[in-house]
C-alpha cells in the first residue's frame, strides 16, 4: 500500500477527477467520462504517475460517477452492489468505449518503453478516438428510472390480479407460441432465453433461413430471422436504448441479456413474496400485458406505434387487445419482426403450427391482411 499511495498521488489525483466531473456544467455522463479519459491520458503520457496508476484513479472516479454520485433515483435504490458492477461494466465497454481508451494507454505503455515517438503519436490517435466516440455516443441507454414510469403507464401491477378470462389467456398463449413459447414456463426471475428447447428452435430457424437465402426466390420469401429474444427481453428493448438499437446490433443484444433480469427483477422487488403478483403467474400477466401495450408492429413501409398506454392494435383494427380475435391477434404477431416488403406467404408459412394448434381460419387471417393492406 506504500507503493500505492507514494507521496499521496493516487489519492490526489482522484480528488482531482472528482472536482473536474463535478461541475454543474458536466451535467452529461458522456462529457464526464471523456474528461475523466483525457485526465488520464494527460497524466500518464506527461510522466507524472506511473500509466497503471493513472488508469485505476479513472476507474474508481467512472465508477463513482456513473453508478453513485448519479441523478438515476432507481439505480441507486433498487440495484445491488453486483448489479451496479454490471451496469458499470456496459456502460464502459458497449457505451464509453473503454477498450479504445485502455489501446492508448497500453501502446503509450510500449513507446515509453521502447522510446518511439511514433507510437506515442499513435497512442494519442487512439485517445483522440476515444474521446470522439464517446461524445458521438452511436449507442446508449436511459434510466432506469424511466422504466418505473413506463410500466406504470403501459399496465398498473392491480390489472394484472384480476382473474384473465380463458379467451383473453388463449390470445395470451397465442403470443407466446409465436414468440417466446417458453414465457409460461420459466421462472418468474427469469427473463433469458436460454434453454435446451430454445436452442434448438434457434438453430432449426437459422438453418430454414439459410435454405430461404440458397432459394431462387430468397428476394420474395420474406422468411425473416428472429433474434430469439423472449418477451422480456424485447420489452427492454423499447424504453431501455435511447438511440443505436437496430445499428448495433451486438450491444443491443447485450443490453437485452444483461438488463432484463436486473431491471424487470428490481421492479418486482417493491413487492414482497406474500403478494399476489408473485402467484398463479400474475407477473406473468403483468409482464405480457406491459408488452403488448409497448411493442410497435410494421407492415411493409406501415410502422404502427403504442400511444398512451394503448397497443399496437388500435392503429392495427380499431379495437384493443382484448376485442380482438384469435386471427388478428396472429396477424398483429406477423407485424413484430417488420417485414420490409410486407407479409407474404412464406412469413405466414413459418407459423403454419400455430394456425394448426389454434385452430385459425386462413379466409380470415387473410382479411386481416387485406385491411392492412398486405393482400
Amino acid at each position: 500500500m506504500d507503493v500505492f499511495f507514494k507521496n499521496n498521488l493516487f489519492v490526489l489525483f482522484v480528488v482531482l477527477l472528482l472536482v473536474a466531473v463535478a461541475g454543474p456544467e458536466l451535467s452529461k455522463e458522456k462529457i464526464k467520462i471523456s474528461l475523466v479519459y483525457f485526465l488520464s491520458y494527460s497524466v500518464g503520457a506527461c510522466g507524472t504517475m506511473g500509466i497503471g496508476y493513472s488508469c485505476a484513479p479513472a476507474l474508481i472516479v467512472s465508477f463513482l460517477v456513473l453508478e453513485i454520485f448519479n441523478a438515476d433515483e432507481e439505480l441507486l435504490r433498487t440495484f445491488s452492489i453486483l448489479e451496479k458492477v454490471c451496469d458499470f461494466a456496459f456502460k464502459l465497454f458497449f457505451q464509453y468505449h473503454i477498450l479504445l481508451h485502455l489501446t492508448a494507454m497500453i501502446v503509450l505503455v510500449i513507446a515509453e518503453l521502447n522510446a518511439n515517438i511514433v507510437l506515442r503519436f499513435g497512442s494519442l490517435v487512439f485517445e483522440l478516438l476515444t474521446l470522439i466516440s464517446v461524445t458521438r455516443c452511436r449507442f446508449e441507454i436511459g434510466s432506469i428510472s424511466e422504466y418505473r414510469s413506463h410500466f406504470a403507464r403501459l399496465c398498473p401491477i392491480d390489472d394484472a390480479l384480476r382473474t384473465v378470462p380463458s379467451g383473453l389467456k388463449r390470445k395470451y398463449d397465442l403470443v407466446c407460441f409465436m414468440e417466446d413459447k417458453d414465457f409460461f414456463g420459466r421462472s418468474e426471475y427469469s427473463h433469458l432465453f436460454i434453454s435446451g428447447e430454445t436452442i434448438k428452435r434457434v438453430f432449426k430457424r437459422r438453418r430454414e433461413k439459410r435454405k430461404g437465402w440458397r432459394s431462387s426466390d430468397a428476394s420474395k420469401s420474406n422468411i425473416h430471422l428472429r433474434g430469439h429474444s423472449t418477451l422480456e427481453m424485447q420489452l427492454i428493448r423499447q424504453f431501455g436504448i435511447v438511440f443505436g438499437a437496430y445499428k448495433c446490433t451486438i450491444r443491443r443484444k447485450a443490453f437485452e441479456m444483461l438488463y432484463s433480469n436486473m431491471i424487470i427483477n428490481s421492479y418486482l422487488k417493491k413487492y414482497p413474496q406474500s403478494h399476489f403478483i408473485h402467484q398463479n403467474n400474475c407477473s406473468k400477466i403483468w409482464l405480457i400485458k406491459c408488452y403488448i401495450n409497448a411493442v410497435p408492429v410494421g407492415f411493409g413501409n406501415k410502422k404502427i406505434t403504442s400511444e398512451k398506454g394503448q397497443s399496437s392494435f388500435i392503429g392495427c383494427f380499431e379495437k384493443s387487445f382484448d376485442e380482438a380475435s384469435l386471427e388478428e391477434v396472429f396477424v398483429w404477431c406477423l407485424g413484430l419482426p417488420h417485414y420490409k416488403d410486407g407479409v407474404g406467404e412464406n412469413a405466414i408459412a413459418i407459423h403454419g403450427e400455430a394456425i394448426r394448434e389454434f385452430g385459425l381460419s386462413m379466409e380470415e387471417i387473410e382479411e386481416c391482411l387485406s385491411r392492412l393492406g398486405q393482400s
